[in-house]
C-alpha cells in the first residue's frame, strides 16, 4: 500500500511561492502517468517538479510481475489510478526519447526525497532538489 500525497495542497503552496517572489513561469499540473509524463517531456521544459513516491526495488516493494525492471522505481499512475513502476532504466529512455534538451532540473517532493532524488539523478538529470 502506498501512502497518498496531498499534492493539490502542495502544488497550492508552491504557486504561492513564485507569485510572491514575482516569477514569470508557465505551470502545468497533470496527474503522473507515463503518457502525461512523456507529452510534457515533449515541450521541451527547463524543470520540473515531482510529487510522488520512489520504491526500492525488491519484490516485496513492486511484486514478481516487475521483477524484471532495472533499478530503483518511481511510482507513476495507470489511466486507473493502480501504481505503474518506472525503473531508472526506463526513466533514462524516457527522458532521453521525449526531451530535445535535458531538463535543467527536478524538484522532488515526497516522503523519502533523497531516494526519489538519487532514481532522477541516476536516470541522467544534473540538478536535482529535494524537500520533505
Amino acid at each position: 500500500m502506498i501512502d497518498l500525497l496531498d499534492y493539490n495542497k502542495e502544488f497550492d503552496r508552491a504557486l504561492v511561492g513564485l507569485q510572491k517572489a514575482g516569477a514569470e513561469i508557465e505551470v502545468k499540473k497533470v496527474c503522473a502517468t507515463v503518457d502525461q509524463f512523456t507529452m510534457n517531456l515533449s515541450e521541451s521544459p527547463t524543470g520540473m517538479h515531482f510529487s510522488g513516491h520512489g520504491v526500492q526495488n525488491k519484490i516485496e516493494n513492486i511484486g514478481m510481475q516487475n521483477a524484471e525492471l532495472k533499478g530503483n522505481c518511481l511510482v507513476f499512475e495507470t489511466k486507473d489510478g493502480a501504481a505503474h513502476f518506472v525503473s531508472e532504466h526506463d526513466l533514462k529512455t524516457l527522458l532521453e526519447r521525449s526531451c530535445s534538451k535535458p531538463l535543467d532540473f527536478v524538484f522532488i517532493a515526497s516522503c523519502h526525497s533523497e531516494f526519489t532524488g538519487n532514481i532522477f539523478h541516476n536516470a541522467g538529470v544534473r540538478h536535482v532538489i529535494c524537500i520533505k
